[in-house]
Parts: C-alpha cells; structure tokens; sequence
C-alpha cells in the first residue's frame, strides 16, 4: 500500500470523525459542573478548547484531499479554502449555540477557533517543509 494510499484513508476515516466530534462538542448538552471539572483537570479556559477543536481542520482536510507532494501555491489556496470554510463554521457554530437555549453564543469561542485553524494550517506546513513534502 503506497504513502498516499495511508494518507487517502487516513483523512476519509479522520475527516468524519473529525465533523462528528466538533459537532458533538458544540451541541451536545453538556452538565455545567462536568465540564468545569474537565476543564479544571486539563487546566484549559474554554478559549483554548475552541482553539484545540479547530486546529486539526486543515490537517485532517490534507490528509484527505492532498496529494503527499503538492506546490506551496496550491497548498496555500488550499489552506485558505478551509479556512474560509472554518471561519464559516466557527461564527456558524456559534450563532447555532445561541438558539439551542441550553449553549450561548460568544463570538470570541468562534475567534479561538478561527486562530487554531490558522495555527493548524502553519504548522501543517511547517511539518510538510520540514519533510519536504511541499
């Protein structure tokens, strides 16, 4: 099985699991008191939770979409898709919490997410320069 192949199912079988949790995470109804003890035990503000949970979006998008070996151009315009697509999503997110009644809505969650996106994308990058897979 070639390199590309790993990464091929890797992202296909990542990719859904990624979705499925960022939507879990973000609409699931969680006890306020569970949450204060997770977040107390890993010693993480809610801010950087979202940061955490937007970091592998482009990571999980190049395992499943990228070839091993693609120009810096075409990765660049590919980051910036899913960026684009992340900044969707985090605000979307976001104003969707507001409605359920039960999550609220705050705009510097959608902020924290939209930066791990881009801290994910850069080191995305550093990773394939480092290896020279881009």
């Amino acid at each position: 099985m070639t390199y590309d192949r790993i990464r091929k199912i890797l992202g296909f079988v990542g990719l859904p699991l990624y979705l499925v949790a960022v939507c879990f995470c973000s609409f699931w109804n969680f006890n306020p008191e569970m949450i204060e003890e997770a977040a107390s035990f890993w010693e993480l503000t809610d801010k950087e939770i979202h940061f955490f949970m937007f970091f592998p979006a482009v990571i999980v998008c190049d395992l499943a979409f990228l070839k091993q070996d693609v120009s810096l151009s075409k990765y660049a315009l590919f980051s910036l898709i899913i960026l684009a697509i992340s900044i969707v999503l985090a605000i979307g997110i976001e104003y969707l919490q507001g409605m359920t009644g039960y999550r609220s809505k705050d705009m510097l969650d959608a902020l924290a997410g939209i930066e791990g996106c881009i801290c994910g994308a850069l080191f995305n990058l550093m990773f394939k320069k480092m290896f020279g897979k881009c």
